[in-house]
């Protein structure tokens, strides 16, 4: 793209831009980096003039255009900020200022120059918005030049950006963006499987487009009867997002049809419902697949009309319908309220990135660089839940809070004086895990009394942060004291003691883990808030597990049986074999799953999912997480349970049952029901060595044409 080229899209959305100006920019930028080469070869004048592209394509105003064009000219050609204030404005430099990284400063470490430029940028994000837009684009034409760098920097960019970028655009509800950096880091972080889904789409292509055309003119026609003004197209989903759904639901490319959604875009929200009614009056919808995002909008503000219908020869059809103001929101986010800073009073659009707020709250804070990053991740990635004050306030926080985070959200100093909670007028544990629609009212005493144990089980970083630094206020003394109070405290419910853990030598090399020097500084630590007593005596215990085949009597001290009835073969415990453990019910995992053990005091270690909701939302705080791993040589069978959803009609279940017999699979249990619209669900526990024995039986069930869904159930 040309400069040329650039006004010209510009002035497709703003006849009145600035083209002198942006032309100003251009050429600035352009004799800055006079001779400077990309990684390709290309001059490095392309990178920002296509960074400047992508800011167009979002309809972006002439100060973020401007910026765009500048970005690179701080950090690379050591041009002083002070003079792109003079030569263009204040506001312009601002916007360069905070996508400019911190280069200039020396650091202890890599992570901790990566989490400084992050708590950085976040801080521009915080006084102007359009500096993400800028860096997001940034970011996107970085990943689209990807192959010209080594493997090894190609890996890191684009897991960097998996974790936190595409979330990031997510999360300010820039869809369009939000999907090209995710399917550019697939191709990178997992190749073989991008070439593969790649190559099967294209395949796909013609006979998937025929049924899809065949749908969307029916419904075009139907629309044309009522005099509806609507748009209506196909839209293939992306690469990442079917890789997904395949992972999840241990589905091969062949068994996914919903490749393609169909988009309705109509005039006005009543259209919306109107178009929804056509849709079910004339397909199949099926059940539980609806939502509706405009009367309940995503938190990133998204709005519209999902449902599923069956079309043809029973092939699942997504439609998507929606305004064309709630699709420009859909594909722009917040870059839709940014153009000609129409935004900057709206209290409507500040609410929408009230998540912003808290991030800025706690983790400009945070002195540990992984700390920070980690904490980043958890915040961009979590799902919400919204409860109420008692004045019918929605507040929002992450999926699995507890009153504690809710205190913390409202005020600090409702949270470091709380001493209970009413969720819904009845009292509750402050490690009750919030859930949509609760009403919650905080309970405080007269005295700021913050609990170190409150650590164990919030999960918000902001409440977090704001428990430990009320600990690091006290007095050493004070903190030492209550810090071994609640250490000690904290080993009786494993059995363990302090002076078991001197008598057999393991203080010192756990000291040396937390890089402290003595004992006072153990306690001081955890009277502090910096160490968790759940993490000392987690590392305690792999302490310990290392001894086990040497030291008999440590066998009980942490939950596991010197009796062998209860042991499975199938589990690896920290390089061991033998060791009690129990597969948890609430996930069931099974080899070829990603799992992680906890011990519980006199029950050995129980077995769970790395993605099991428990583990997530931190319900296994209060047991020891220890690495476990599956015995790959065991013959054991595991149960998993699936939920299967099918149109019901005579011999159905005997279809179902034959078509597991083939796999060779037992069937340990079935439980069926039917309900309104002669929709059956049913309930079957079968008994498999691996994921690739469960992978065959639902492959087999779905093979039956009235199956319209069969999963794990654990995978819901």
């Amino acid at each position: 793209m040309s400069i040329e080229e650039l006004k010209s899209k510009i002035s497709l959305y703003n006849k009145s831009s600035d083209f002198a100006l942006i032309e100003r920019a251009y050429l600035f930028a352009k004799k800055n980096h006079e001779g400077v080469l990309r990684a390709s070869g290309k001059p490095y004048i392309s990178h920002p003039l296509a960074v400047a592209e992508i800011v167009a394509d979002l309809k972006q105003d002439d100060e973020s255009i401007c910026a765009a064009l500048l970005h690179d000219t701080v950090e690379d050609s050591n041009i002083p900020i002070e003079q792109i204030s003079t030569l263009f404005s204040p506001e312009i430099a601002t916007l360069v200022q905070g996508v400019t990284k911190l280069s200039k400063l020396v650091y202890d470490s890599k992570e901790q120059r990566r989490a400084e430029n992050f708590r950085k940028m976040f801080l521009a994000m915080g006084e102007d918005l359009r500096v993400i837009i800028i860096k997001l684009a940034d970011r996107l034409h970085n990943m689209q030049t990807l192959e010209w760098l080594t493997k090894e920097r190609q890996i890191d960019v684009a897991l960097e950006t998996r974790e936190i970028f595409a979330p990031l655009a997510h999360r300010l509800g820039m869809w369009r963006l939000k999907w090209e950096l995710e399917d550019a880091a697939f191709k990178y972080l997992e190749s073989d499987k991008y070439a593969e889904i790649s190559r099967k789409v294209a395949e796909s292509r013609a006979s998937r487009e025929i049924y899809i055309a065949s749908f969307v003119e029916k419904l075009k026609g139907f629309l044309q009867e009522l005099s509806l003004n609507a748009e209506v197209r196909g839209r293939p989903k992306h690469l990442f997002s079917i890789y997904k759904k395949m992972e999840s639901q241990h589905l091969a490319f062949e068994e996914i049809y919903d490749l393609t959604a169909v988009r309705v875009i109509v005039d006005s929200v009543k259209d919306c419902y109107t178009v929804l009614g056509i849709v079910h009056a004339n397909w199949k919808p099926i059940p539980g697949r609806f939502k509706d995002y405009i009367g309940v909008p995503k938190s990133n503000g998204y709005q519209s009309l999902h449902t599923t219908v069956i079309v043809g020869e029973g092939k699942p059809v997504e439609v998507q319908i929606r305004t064309a103001e709630m699709h420009k929101i859909a594909e722009y986010g917040v870059a839709a309220h940014w153009v000609y800073k129409e935004s900057k009073t709206d209290k409507k659009f500040d609410k929408k990135i009230a998540w912003l707020r808290q991030i800025l709250d706690t983790k400009t804070e945070m002195q540990d660089p992984k700390d920070f990053l980690d904490s980043l991740k958890i915040d961009l990635f979590e799902d919400e839940v919204f409860v109420f004050t008692p004045k019918g306030e929605v507040i929002q926080l992450q999926q699995g809070s507890t009153p504690i985070d809710f205190a913390y959200h409202v005020h600090t100093q409702v949270g470091h004086r709380c001493v209970g909670v009413k969720v819904n007028g009845k009292i509750e544990p402050l490690s009750y895990r919030l859930k949509n629609g609760d009403i919650v009212e905080i309970i405080t005493g007269k005295v700021d009394a913050p609990s170190i144990g409150w650590l164990g089980f919030v999960k918000t970083s902001g409440a977090r942060a704001k428990i430990r630094s009320w600990f690091k206020k006290l007095k050493r003394e004070e903190s030492i004291d209550r810090g071994k109070k609640a250490l000690e405290e904290e080993l009786k419910r494993t059995r363990i003691t302090l002076k078991i853990i001197i008598e057999k030598n393991l203080l010192l090399p756990i000291l040396a883990q937390l890089k402290l020097k003595n004992e006072e500084d153990l306690y001081a630590s955890v009277g502090y808030g910096d160490i968790s007593t759940g993490d000392f005596v987690k590392k305690a215990q792999r302490l310990l597990l290392g001894t086990i085949e040497a030291d008999e009597e440590i066998k009980p001290l942490i939950g596991l049986s010197k009796k062998k009835k209860n042991i499975v073969q199938g589990i690896v415990v920290d390089g061991i074999v033998g060791i009690a453990t129990r597969i948890s019910k609430c996930c069931r995992p099974i080899p070829g799953d990603h799992i992680v053990g906890f011990i519980t005091g006199g029950k050995g270690i129980t077995i769970h999912k790395k993605n099991c909701q428990h583990v997530i939302n931190g319900d296994m705080r209060t047991s020891r997480e220890v690495h476990v791993d599956w015995n790959l040589d065991s013959d054991i069978t595991y149960p998993v349970e699936l939920e299967v959803e099918a149109f019901d009609r005579v011999g159905l279940l005997k279809d179902i049952l034959s078509k597991i017999s083939e796999t060779k699979t037992n069937v340990a249990e079935i439980k069926t029901k039917t309900k309104k619209g002669n929709v059956a669900y049913l309930r079957i526990i079968v008994d498999v060595k691996n994921a690739e024995g469960i992978k065959r039986v639902l492959e087999a069930i779905r093979s039956i044409g009235d199956v319209y869904e069969v999963i794990r159930y654990h995978d819901r």
